[in-house]
């Protein structure tokens, strides 16, 4: 492939990485294109030359370097034909089908002259020469719109796009005609010929459309495994990737939330109410009556260990909390090992981007700038200081939420604490990245923690966590 081969195909590269999470800029592409040029044919020499080449001016971190290697090797790896069953002439289609070579050459030159005219396509078919029909293919992807293809379902949809944009029923007319005025014999083996014809041209435009259906959602199945992976398995590209997702994430359920809040605030309509209004005007309901419920948002308590065992599923949850702080009318965030540390400051965005106050805050937590990470669990002395710092703050409106394991190391588990928090509050839920089969064994105290909060939920997984909150956000 030549250097500007690669910059005529580059501009839908660049859409597919933007597709796919990658937020490769316009001066980025213009600095790829301007390296390509600057290179030249020592930039596109081999696959790791090219790779290397784009890859230092388009992708930007970890995360969007993972993207970028997977749409990379969907444009510039494997050709979409590659492994695919070989290509076979027509008039060896023929020959298999019993056709002598002589009345075989004459069928071909009869389909050909079938319309009088060339028919780029079928004359590939003819010639048996695959590298010919590959670029045709390349060009009808290049001028069929693929904007709406997101899912498997769509690809036969797309896949007939493809195939008219190639002709195939001018092609099919063709081998009806050429079929019509050979001989029984020679017709229903040029018909065979022709649905062998045809059914590769449909299988290379369906794999066509497969391979730009990738391009499009390379990362979507990657992700959607991601969120529901368990927190503790992930490595550090996958934290990143994830915790991009995370935002995303809470931008929805933020907009879902206010959605639900307008909802209330409007009311539903009162049937009896409305009929009753309508007696006046002759059974026409004129006026609609509404019942109104007023919805107060609650006060939110978040205490998150973060030992360890648990610090991942923590540092998501403090930081979805903080993305959804809008959706509640006060929140407080608590980190604990041994004994607890506010962090509601630090996840605020007051002097901070808000891309970068999530950053800063669990850094300083991993830094153990706020309670020293390296200790043992303590969840006794950290009900207790939680107790002292904000008990007098919890009332009917708060919900306490504490996501942790109940693993104390054997010291007292102070279950009164949770007890008193409970009388005082809305509700206090637990949120336990165990599974219920592992409560109660060793030094776990979830058993004892269990009667006095008003629920506990399994969360493993970042979609674990994003259900809680919505759950949360409507208490």
């Amino acid at each position: 492939m030549s250097a500007s081969a690669v910059v005529s195909r580059l501009h839908a590269f660049v859409e597919a990485l933007r597709l796919n999470g990658a937020r490769p800029a316009t001066n980025d592409l213009i600095d790829a294109v301007r390296a390509l040029q600057l290179l030249g044919d020592a930039a596109v020499a081999t696959r790791a030359a090219l790779h290397a080449t784009l890859s230092c001016t388009l992708s930007r971190s970890l995360a969007e370097a993972d993207i970028f290697d997977r749409v990379f090797e969907l444009y510039f790896g494997a050709t979409p034909d590659e492994g695919a069953p070989a290509m076979r002439a027509l008039r060896d289609a023929l020959l298999a089908r019993g056709v002598d070579a002589v009345r075989a050459e004459r069928l071909v030159a009869e389909l050909l002259l079938t319309s009088g005219a060339h028919h780029a396509v079928l004359d590939a078919f003819l010639a048996g020469d695959p590298e010919r029909l590959a670029e045709l293919v390349d060009a009808a992807i290049e001028s069929t719109d693929f904007e709406g293809l997101r899912s498997p379902l769509q690809i036969g949809y797309f896949t007939r796009r493809l195939m008219t944009r190639l002709g195939v029923d001018e092609i099919e007319q063709r081998f009806a005609a050429a079929a019509g005025g050979a001989g029984d014999r020679e017709g229903a083996a040029l018909a065979g010929a022709g649905a062998e014809v045809l059914e590769q041209l449909r299988r290379r435009a369906r794999r066509a459309a497969e391979r730009e259906l990738q391009k499009r959602t390379v990362v979507a199945a990657r992700r959607a495994q991601l969120v529901d992976r368990d927190l503790r398995t992930l490595d550090a590209r996958d934290l990143e990737e994830l915790r991009a997702h995370v935002r995303r994430l809470a931008a929805r359920l933020r907009t879902r939330l206010a959605v639900r809040q307008r909802r209330a605030a409007r009311g539903k309509v009162d049937v009896k109410r409305t009929v009753r209004a309508s007696v006046a005007t002759g059974g026409v309901p004129f006026s609609v009556q509404r019942a109104r419920r007023r919805r107060r948002r609650a006060d939110l308590v978040v205490v998150c260990d973060v030992s360890d065992s648990v610090r991942q599923a923590s540092l998501f949850m403090l930081e979805l909390v903080a993305a959804l702080a809008d959706a509640f009318r006060r929140t407080r965030s608590f980190v604990f090992v041994d004994r607890v540390g506010e962090v509601t400051a630090l996840f605020s965005v007051n002097g901070h981007a808000p891309s970068t106050a999530p950053d800063a805050a669990i850094a300083a937590i991993l830094a153990g700038d706020v309670v020293p990470v390296s200790n043992n669990s303590d969840y006794g002395r950290a009900l207790r200081d939680l107790y002292a710092i904000a008990g007098t703050a919890i009332t009917r409106r708060t919900v306490v939420v504490i996501l942790g394991d109940g693993r104390s190391n054997y010291r007292a588990p102070e279950a009164w604490v949770l007890a008193e928090l409970r009388r005082r509050a809305r509700r206090v839920l637990w949120l336990s990245p165990e599974e219920r089969g592992t409560w109660g064994y060793g030094d776990s105290e979830l058993p004892r923690y269990a009667r006095h909060a008003d629920a506990i939920l399994v969360v493993r997984s970042a979609a674990d966590l994003a259900r809680a909150i919505d759950e949360i956000a409507v208490l």
